[in-house]
C-alpha cells in the first residue's frame, strides 16, 4: 500500500510537470527514479496491457489528478507566484544530476559520448528561443489530423527528459487550447452535462491517441537505445538535465516577467530557498533509494 502511494505521488508531481511551460514530466521521473519503470512498461503497452497497467496503475492515477490539479490550481499558481514554483522544480532537477551521472562516473567516455551531451545541451537550449503562437481552432478533418501529429510529438517529448510537453505545445499554438478544453472536460463532467463532455472530448480524442501510440513507440525506441548504447544515452540525459533549469528559468522570465517586478528582491530571496529546498528534497528521495531504476540491465532483463 505504502509503495502505492509513493507511485501515486510521483505521477502527481509528473502530471503537473507536464502542464507547466518549461518543465519536463521526463525529467521529473528520472528525478524520482521510475523513468525506466514507466518507459519498460509503456513499450509493452499494445503487447501486455493488464501486465503494465499493473505495473503503472497508481502512478497513472496520480498523472491524471496532477493533470487536473495543474489546470486548475498550478497554473493560478505559477500565475501569481512564478519565481518561487518554478525555483522549486529547478531545485529538484539540480538535485537528481549527481545521482543520474553515478551510473556512469566510472566508465571512459567517448568523443561520441561527449558530442551527444553537446548537441542535447544546445537543442535544450535553442528550444525557448522558437516562436511560440495561439490560434482559433475549428474542429475539421485538418485540425483532427494535426491534434493527433501533435499528440504524438508531445508523447515524444514527455517520454524523452529535460524536454517540456507543454512548451511544444506552447510553439505549435496549441497550448492554450489543449489545457482549456481539458479543464472544460473536468467541469462538464463533475456537473454531468452530457453535450459538454462530448463536445469537449471530441477534439482530446485524437489528441490522447497520438499521446498513447507515440509514448508506446517512442519508449521501446528508447529502450532499446538503453540496452545498446546505455552510456551514450545516459551522456544525453545528464545534457538535458544541466540545460533544464537554464530553459526553465528563461521561461519562466519570458512568460511571467511583468509579474516579476512586483517585490522582485523578495520573490528572488524565496526563490532562492525554494531552489535549495527542491534540490535538498531531491537528493533525500535518492538516498531512500539504493537501487538504480534506470540501470540497463533492467531493461534488459524485462525484454
Amino acid at each position: 500500500m505504502k509503495t502505492h502511494i509513493i507511485d501515486f505521488s510521483k505521477g502527481l508531481v509528473i502530471g503537473i510537470a507536464n502542464v507547466i511551460p518549461g518543465l519536463s514530466g521526463g525529467t521529473i521521473a528520472v528525478v524520482f527514479n521510475v523513468y525506466d519503470k514507466l518507459i519498460n512498461a509503456l513499450k509493452s503497452l499494445f503487447k501486455t496491457p493488464i501486465s503494465a497497467l499493473k505495473e503503472l496503475w497508481a502512478i497513472i492515477l496520480g498523472f491524471i489528478v496532477g493533470v487536473v490539479i495543474a489546470v486548475f490550481v498550478v497554473i493560478h499558481l505559477i500565475t501569481n507566484y512564478p519565481i518561487p514554483l518554478t525555483m522549486l522544480f529547478v531545485g529538484l532537477i539540480i538535485g537528481a544530476i549527481p545521482r543520474i551521472y553515478q551510473n556512469i562516473k566510472d566508465e571512459k567516455k567517448t568523443f561520441v559520448d561527449w558530442l551527444v551531451f553537446i548537441v542535447f545541451i544546445m537543442v535544450l537550449l535553442f528550444l525557448p528561443l522558437l516562436p511560440s503562437n495561439d490560434f482559433v481552432f475549428e474542429i475539421n478533418v485538418l485540425t483532427i489530423i494535426s491534434l493527433f501529429l501533435v499528440g504524438v510529438i508531445s508523447a515524444a517529448s514527455m517520454v524523452i527528459p529535460g524536454i517540456s510537453g507543454s512548451m511544444i505545445l506552447m510553439i505549435s499554438g496549441f497550448y492554450f487550447y489543449i489545457w482549456t478544453t481539458v479543464g472544460d472536460l473536468v467541469t462538464a463532467t463533475l456537473s454531468l452535462s452530457f453535450p459538454e463532455i462530448f463536445a469537449s472530448l471530441l477534439p482530446l480524442t485524437p489528441f490522447g491517441i497520438g499521446i498513447i501510440i507515440g509514448i508506446v513507440y517512442i519508449s521501446k525506441l528508447i529502450s532499446r537505445l538503453f540496452e545498446k548504447y546505455s552510456r551514450t544515452v545516459y551522456c544525453a540525459i545528464i545534457g538535458l538535465l544541466i540545460a533544464s533549469p537554464l530553459t526553465i528559468i528563461y521561461s519562466m522570465i519570458s512568460e511571467y516577467s511583468e509579474e516579476m517586478q512586483n517585490n522582485l528582491t523578495l520573490n528572488i530571496i524565496i526563490g532562492v530557498i525554494t531552489l535549495i529546498i527542491g534540490a535538498a528534497a531531491s537528493l533525500y528521495m535518492s538516498s531512500l533509494n539504493n537501487t538504480k531504476d534506470t540501470e540497463p540491465k533492467e531493461a534488459q532483463e524485462i525484454n
